[in-house]
């Protein structure tokens, strides 16, 4: 699976309520920056993976961990691709780009380039672009 089919499907199982561990461990483990980086290799592809994986993490880290603000934003507890983010290094390093210089994994020149976007709970189609 691709990275964007593995955020796709954690945000799926998360909406049914199905059991997550599988692909969090494939999004942690399975996969390493360069096949990440080259793999969102659009804007569209970037927001729409990054999109679901701040909501389904977020998703998680309420109902499944009980994590209330302001923990759940500010702790690095979303692992993808060896690196850990926190919700806030996600929303505005990545998505928002705004509150940080960084890219994927905190190391520069990796060509993360994300609009400015408002975070929405549905699922955001990755085949779709």
């Amino acid at each position: 699976m691709n990275p964007n089919e593995l955020a796709e499907g954690l945000i799926w199982k998360v909406k049914k309520q199905g059991d997550t561990a599988t692909l969090e461990k494939q999004l942690a483990e399975g996969i390493n920056l360069d096949s990440l980086e080259a793999a969102l290799n659009t804007d569209d592809r970037r927001t729409a993976f990054w999109i679901n994986i701040y909501n389904a993490y977020f998703q998680i880290l309420r109902s499944r961990d009980g994590r209330t603000a302001p923990a759940i934003y500010r702790e690095p507890l979303v692992f993808i691709a060896g690196q850990r983010f926190s919700l806030d290094d996600i929303e505005h390093g990545i998505l928002r780009r705004y509150r940080w210089k960084f890219s994927l994994g905190f190391l520069p020149n990796l060509g993360i380039r994300a609009a400015i976007i408002l975070i929405v709970w549905p699922l955001v189609p990755c085949g779709t672009f």
